[in-house]
């Protein structure tokens, strides 16, 4: 076992703590709710995070206009989102950001490797040691030493899972007048309406078609 190797581990446990770190953590079970600060639309996630739940208010139109639909139904899964992480509402500033422009994937500080961190290390590295003279008789050495960086390369895929989750997706109802866009762990990041459509639907009939485009998850 080098000292290269040595180090590289304890930066990777000192990587996937930090990482873990920046994950807010849930308040309860859920289901968790809230409203867009017009009161048009409340939407439900699950512990999840995920959308669970829309509904369009029975006298919406006197709210906000139909062009405002879409925007409705992101602030008020923002708000539910909110409640999850014990946050408060956000507010019209807020929701009227474009996030899509603002950097949120910029260069996390270097992570340092604690005394802990590399405590953990010697255990995982003296844990592993047993493993290989367990294995002595079945294997040889260059078998044993391939088993190892094997299970380095997997705490290296971790750690990059967790840095880059992937691309978002986007649920797209039947008739083309509602579109939700995911991101790659299932929760609603915007929502579009078709405002000509919306204006001849009433909120029954929207909440509808939202619980209709939802089933269509996987």
């Amino acid at each position: 076992m080098t000292e290269n190797l040595l180090a590289e581990l304890a930066q990777l446990t000192a990587r996937t703590r930090q990482l873990q770190s920046l994950v807010p953590q849930v308040q309860g079970d859920g289901p968790f709710s809230g409203s867009d600060p017009d009161g048009a639309v409340s939407a439900e996630v699950d512990r999840d995070g995920t959308l669970t739940k829309v509904e369009v208010d029975t006298d919406w139109k006197s709210l906000i206009s139909p062009d405002a639909l879409g925007a409705a139904v992101r602030g008020a899964v923002v708000a539910a989102g909110a409640a999850r992480m014990g946050f408060e509402a956000p507010t019209r500033e807020d929701l009227a950001k474009d996030w899509s422009q603002v950097e949120l994937t910029g260069e996390l500080p270097e992570a340092t490797p604690t005394p802990e961190d590399e405590e953990a290390v010697a255990e995982q590295v003296k844990a592993q040691r047993q493993v290989l003279d367990d294995a002595a008789s079945r294997m040889t050495m260059a078998e044993a030493e391939e088993s190892f960086l094997t299970q380095l390369d997997r705490l290296r895929e971790v750690t990059s899972v967790l840095a880059e989750p992937g691309a978002d997706t986007e649920l797209v109802s039947e008739n083309r007048m509602i579109r939700l866009t995911l991101n790659p762990f299932g929760q609603v990041t915007d929502c579009h309406v078709e405002s000509r459509w919306a204006d001849r639907q009433s909120g029954r009939a929207l909440s509808m078609a939202f619980a209709e485009l939802l089933d269509q998850r996987p």
